[in-house]
C-alpha cells in the first residue's frame, strides 16, 4: 500500500521534486488550477482556506495540499519519465471523473486469476480494444454467465472458431490455448443461449512496462483509455 503523503510534505521554498518533472493534478476543490494540469518543480502554489489539490507523482504517490498555502512543493522522489506524466495528464484532463477515488470495483475483494477483471479481463459483452499484460494468462469475463451457457469464440480474420461451455459458478474462463493471440486479428464472441455478440482486438503491453504508471500512460496512448482510467483509480485508492 502506498502511503498518503500529505503529512510528509516539507513546506520549503527551495527547488521542489528534485529531478521530477512535475505532479499531475487529479482533483481540485475550489482551486483555480484545473484537473490534469502538471505542477512544475519551481511553480508557486497559492491556495486559500477551503481550497485543496490532490496531486499524483509519476511513481503513483499521492500528495494532498490544503489551503491556506503559498509556495513550492518539496517532494523527494526518483527522476521520472516526462512522457509518462504528459500521457497521464492528458488522460486525467479528458476524463469525466472529478475525483478518481470515487469509482471502485465492487467485487475487488473477490480473488480471480485476472486480479482486477474490470481492468485486465476481456468483457465479452463489450466490443472494442483490450490492452493486456504479456506473459500472464488471458481471461474472458462474463458477469452474467449462467451454468451451461455456450459461447463461440472466433478469429474472424482467419475464420477459426471454437465453441466453449462456460464453467459453472464462474464469471471468468481462460482463453483457449488452441486459439492464438494476435494483435492483427479481430475476434468475435457469440452466444446462441442469450443475445450476446461482440467483436474486439487485443494488444499486448510491452514487456518492459512493469510499473502501474507506465502501464497507465501506455494504455492511454494506445486507445485503451477506459482500462487506463480504471488502473489509475486503483492506484489512487491504494495510495490512501
Amino acid at each position: 500500500m502506498r502511503k498518503l503523503l500529505a503529512a510528509m510534505i516539507l513546506l520549503l521554498s527551495s527547488v521542489a521534486l528534485g529531478a521530477e518533472t512535475g505532479l499531475v493534478v487529479i482533483s481540485a476543490i475550489q482551486a483555480t488550477i484545473v484537473k490534469g494540469a502538471i505542477i512544475k518543480p519551481t511553480q508557486t502554489i497559492k491556495l486559500k482556506s477551503g481550497e485543496s489539490l490532490k496531486l499524483l507523482s509519476s511513481k503513483g504517490d499521492i500528495i494532498v495540499m490544503q489551503g491556506p498555502y503559498s509556495g513550492a512543493i518539496v517532494f523527494e522522489s526518483n527522476a521520472s519519465d516526462s512522457s509518462v506524466l504528459k500521457s497521464v495528464s492528458e488522460l486525467v484532463k479528458n476524463s469525466n471523473s472529478t475525483d478518481f477515488t470515487l469509482a471502485t470495483f465492487r467485487n475487488s475483494s473477490v480473488t480471480s486469476p485476472t486480479y482486477r477483471p474490470d481492468i485486465w479481463g476481456i468483457d465479452i459483452r463489450k466490443s472494442g480494444k483490450y490492452c493486456l499484460r504479456p506473459n500472464l494468462p488471458i481471461h474472458l469475463w462474463w458477469s452474467q454467465a449462467l451454468p451451461g451457457d455456450l459461447i463461440t469464440l472466433t478469429d474472424t480474420t482467419n475464420s477459426l472458431s471454437i465453441e466453449m461451455a462456460w464453467p459453472d459458478r464462474k464469471k471468468y474462463t481462460a482463453w483457449p490455448e488452441i486459439l492464438s493471440v494476435d494483435d492483427r486479428v479481430i475476434y468475435s464472441v457469440r452466444s446462441t443461449d442469450v443475445a450476446l455478440f461482440s467483436e474486439f482486438k487485443i494488444q499486448l503491453l510491452p514487456t518492459g512496462l512493469v510499473d502501474d504508471m507506465e502501464q497507465i500512460a501506455w494504455m492511454s496512448d494506445h486507445d485503451c483509455k477506459k482500462q487506463a482510467i480504471r488502473l489509475l483509480v486503483s492506484v489512487v485508492n491504494e495510495s490512501q
